[in-house]
């Protein structure tokens, strides 16, 4: 309705060197109460007035503005620092660019900067006023009284004392002679090693790596992962002996980069320790993943730090560190034929914990990983 009643008139002015002349133009509606009486949109008998969702006032009849400065015709041009800028770099290169801005004007007209609001921030920088111990109570007034009349905002000072000290302080003569008379005294000798220094107690002495030491490379693949791991393990002759020294694991999955790293730094220093280090497997077998674990050689492994234990029991039965329990594995592979017996056709694996609904219902079935309790796939 409003559309249908409205006009647009080229209303505005013309102007040139020494002649303006106002346009003005008549309309149907040329005060605030007939604007807020146009009627913008009716239903049935209801009527919506502009005046009930708008407000209606005069404006200006012109928006222009002369500028005086210091009594004379100027334009004034307003700077705008970005966000981020220091305001008193901004000020400081706009000064510097002055003298080549005047450079270039023609005569008689000049460039002047009749607010910098950079003064203010410069002014509220605080700086402090050492006073020395002895300062006296009016020389102490005096600072404060200068600073007032200075048109400072703020003064700060310090004087020091026994309790906090001096930010700064020069040696004195009675200083100097406090100090200790040369020669000095023979210092006490420093401990050969660690071991001591009397802080830290080692149980045993960490072994020396020597250049070049045999070692084995294993490839890891693991069911849940698209890339295989290598873990290689060197070893040291020790008292006849061969045992392990260091490991490392590296793979192209990124994902599992971090917390190999800390867990081959963490195993290396445990093996450098010496002594009977079988432990770590048996930690390491111990892990179980809450989202369920892989089927490996005919064989349930609980998680992928369980499968990295059985690399680490393999290399340490081939170098004779620990005995073969092959005896024991046949009880085992006893158990995992009857488990294989039983598992459903089409199926492989024990049910793990789905990753979406957390159900301990998640098989892998046609080589895809599928939740019968509430149907998630990693296939779909």
């Amino acid at each position: 309705i409003l559309l249908n009643n409205n006009y647009l008139a080229g209303i505005g002015s013309t102007r040139d060197e020494l002649v303006r002349i106002d346009l003005t133009s008549n309309t149907d509606v040329n005060n605030p109460e007939q604007f807020r009486n146009l009627v913008i949109k009716q239903t049935d008998d209801s009527i919506i007035r502009l005046g009930d969702i708008a407000r209606s006032e005069l404006g200006s009849q012109t928006y222009d503005s002369i500028n005086n400065y210091k009594g004379k015709p100027s334009t004034y041009i307003a700077i705008e620092i970005a966000p981020g800028a220091n305001p008193l770099d901004v000020a400081a290169l706009v000064r510097a660019e002055l003298p080549d801005i005047r450079s270039q004007l023609p005569e008689g007209m000049l460039v002047e900067l009749p607010y910098d609001a950079s003064e203010f921030i410069d002014s509220s920088i605080s700086k402090t006023i050492n006073c020395p111990e002895d300062i006296s109570f009016d020389s102490f007034k005096d600072i404060y009284l200068t600073a007032y009349e200075m048109g400072c905002k703020g003064c700060t000072t310090y004087r020091p004392n026994d309790i906090t000290g001096a930010v700064l302080e020069t040696s004195s003569e009675e200083r100097d002679a406090e100090q200790p008379a040369l020669p000095l005294d023979e210092p006490e000798p420093r401990p050969k090693d660690s071991f001591e220094a009397g802080g830290i107690v080692y149980m045993t002495k960490p072994l020396d790596r020597p250049g070049t030491i045999p070692g084995q490379t294993y490839k890891l693949k693991w069911p849940e992962s698209n890339h295989a791991m290598y873990i290689t393990l060197n070893d040291i002759v020790q008292d006849g002996r061969r045992r392990p020294f260091e490991i490392f694991i590296n793979s192209k999955n990124v994902e599992h980069f971090a917390w190999t790293v800390a867990l081959t730094r963490m195993i290396s220093a445990v093996f450098r320790r010496g002594g009977d280090v079988s432990f770590v497997v048996e930690e390491l077998k111990a892990v179980f993943d809450p989202r369920g674990g892989a089927w490996m050689q005919g064989r349930y492994v609980p998680s992928l730090l369980a499968a990295i234990g059985d690399v680490i029991e393999t290399h340490l039965v081939q170098i004779g560190f620990l005995p073969n329990p092959k005896s024991n594995d046949r009880s085992m592979n006893t158990k995992v034929s009857i488990l294989n017996a039983e598992k459903p056709a089409g199926k492989t694996g024990l049910q793990r914990q789905c990753p979406e609904c957390g159900e301990a219902a998640l098989l892998r079935s046609e080589g895809c990983d599928t939740c019968t309790s509430c149907g998630f796939s990693k296939c779909s």
